[in-house]
């Protein structure tokens, strides 16, 4: 039986298509976006779209390693890994070619690439944007690496976002405080209330230590909160969480971003991955984080080389969406040639680029009226019609204000070009 082609998807279901003017936008965003990290000392880094799999392996988690895509080097035999995290090669790349420069301060913008088998409207294909401080610890590095993101985000025009802050290393601390066995934390690490009403039930912890859960479930909100967990009984590593999440809020302060933090000691995301600060950006009623970070120090260890280090992505393409911020305006022109020749044209367009102006030239036999429609429908701002009498008629598309007509005819009286 043939393949009906019709039930067959065009693309390769959670691959993104970008059209010219969403392509426009990114590439706009991503220029916007990289040269204001570079002004924080942060230099672009492109990784290879490849990995060999057992180099990258010891460094990505195990869920993170089912999702990647995984394909046969012809020349080695390889197993290699499309790219499906820039971290652990920003990690590679930092204890091999540079290992003896500290700090880096690395930029990017490239796709990552992952399978969901539950798709649930996530792509597979996903444009991250993002930045990675390596060779510095401590509550400066994090309130610096946060304060980017959050300049990032101001600059592409979002308000209504927030980035909750958490600790790995407090969920530790109260988790030995509490005595919970390796059998009962994923009731703690996934808020389950009822869970732990029942293992107090069966007598696994005591009604107190139930109740201390508990109230760690619900120690989220500004900076106060951190001054309010203080009178709980938290052992060492519980308050050296709090110290640095206090410390990294007064260098917040400082950077003016500290409005824009919420504190979340509940949170357990990535802790199997993370060592410390974690943090996540949320933006009004959107589903999922536009952005993730936080600190990974053991993750260069599994490169041969211990350092600190800390970083954060961004999904692009989200980004692009909800922040509506439009390339500036470019005078674009299109040129019409009814003369039959066409070298008039190329002529005039050559010269006005030289000008600045963007210019395409009708290079197919149609209806004048048809040349028209195209140029509006591309949003050129004017038509230069060379008539078979070799005269010139600037016609404005209507995307084009008094002002930019009165130039380009200024400027077609000044400029030389030849009639061929």
């Amino acid at each position: 039986m043939a393949f009906q082609l019709e039930t067959l998807s065009a693309t390769p279901r959670g691959c993104l298509t970008l059209l010219p003017g969403l392509s426009e936008r990114k590439r706009y965003m991503e220029s916007i976006l990289l040269e204001r990290m570079r002004s924080w000392g942060y230099k672009e880094i492109v990784t290879p779209i490849f990995e060999y799999l057992d180099t990258v392996a010891p460094a990505v988690t195990e869920d993170l390693l089912k999702s990647a895509y995984k394909l046969t080097d012809r020349q080695s035999g390889r197993i290699m890994l499309l790219r499906a995290d820039i971290t652990p090669q920003i990690a590679r790349i930092a204890t091999t070619s540079l290992k003896d420069v500290r700090p880096l301060r690395f930029s990017y913008s490239l796709n990552v690439f992952r399978y969901e088998e539950e798709h649930g409207g996530r792509q597979r294909e996903i444009y991250q944007i993002g930045a990675e401080l390596i060779g510095v610890k401590g509550p400066e590095a994090d309130a610096e690496i946060i304060s980017v993101l959050s300049e990032l985000l101001e600059v592409s025009g979002l308000k209504d976002y927030r980035i909750i802050v958490s600790h790995t290393e407090f969920l530790e601390g109260m988790l030995e405080v509490i005595g919970l066995t390796d059998e009962y934390k994923k009731i703690f690490l996934s808020k389950n209330i009822s869970g732990i009403e029942e293992i107090q039930r069966d007598g696994i912890i005591t009604s107190e230590k139930a109740e201390l859960l508990k109230r760690v479930f619900f120690l989220y909100g500004e900076e106060k909160v951190l001054d309010e967990v203080l009178g709980l009984p938290l052992n060492e590593k519980a308050k050296r969480a709090v110290g640095e999440l206090k410390e990294i809020c007064e260098f917040l302060s400082i950077y003016g971003v500290n409005n824009k933090v919420l504190f979340d000691l509940s949170e357990a995301k990535g802790f199997e991955y993370h060592t410390g600060v974690v943090f996540e950006v949320v933006v009004g009623e959107l589903k999922q984080p536009l952005g993730f970070g936080g600190r990974y120090d053991t993750v260069m260890e599994k490169f041969g080389q211990a350092s600190s280090a800390t970083g954060f992505s961004i999904d692009l393409a989200q980004l692009v969406e909800l922040s509506r911020i439009e390339p500036p305006l470019q005078p674009s022109v299109y040129i019409v040639d009814l003369t039959g020749d066409k070298r008039s044209a190329v002529s005039l367009a050559k010269v006005l680029r030289e000008k600045g102006f963007y210019v395409a030239r009708d290079i197919i036999k149609r209806p004048f009226r048809d040349s028209i429609k195209y140029a509006e429908y591309e949003g050129y701002n004017l038509v230069i019609k060379i008539d078979t009498g070799y005269r010139l008629e600037v016609i404005s598309t209507g995307y084009s204000p008094e002002s930019l007509v009165n130039k380009i005819n200024e400027i077609l009286k000044e400029v030389k070009w030849q009639r061929q």
